[in-house]
């Protein structure tokens, strides 16, 4: 029975080791090195349009024109919001007409009509089990 657990462990832990992909992030376009970067990295188109319940999240100090990131999460589809929070206010802050007045990008560097956020497919992309994906990723 302890061999048949001890068995059980092991492959669960494997799955968690090396079932994973790697998504490294270089952020361009950054023009003020001020304030934050948000990143949202979303699994479903739910998360990519309501921004909220995001699967992985991170803030990064910028301190330079372009920055890097990296998650590392199970093999799938994922899309990536990013938006430079120059002011430190928490948000992306927009104009009377909803336009945003920070920089901000997707990932495949695709933007919907009017440089609104794409459509969850667009901007989605495939992180491969035990594999790094490279996104190249310019903020407007």
């Amino acid at each position: 029975m302890k061999l048949l657990l001890s068995l059980i462990a092991f492959i669960c832990c494997s799955v968690a080791i090396f079932g994973q992909a790697n998504i490294k992030i270089k952020i361009e376009g950054i023009k003020n090195v001020t304030g934050n970067l948000h990143i949202a990295l979303c699994s479903n188109e739910k998360q990519f349009l309501e921004e909220e319940n995001i699967y992985k999240g991170k803030i990064i100090a910028v301190k330079s024109h372009t920055e890097d990131a990296e998650f590392d999460v199970p093999a799938g589809n994922y899309a990536i919001l990013i938006y430079q929070d120059e002011n430190g206010n928490g948000k992306l802050d927009k104009n009377i007409l909803g336009a945003p007045k920070e920089k901000y990008g997707f990932s495949n560097n695709e933007f919907g009509p009017g440089g609104r956020k794409p459509k969850f497919e667009k901007a989605s992309f495939y992180a491969e089990n035990k594999k790094t994906t490279n996104l190249k990723i310019k903020l407007r």
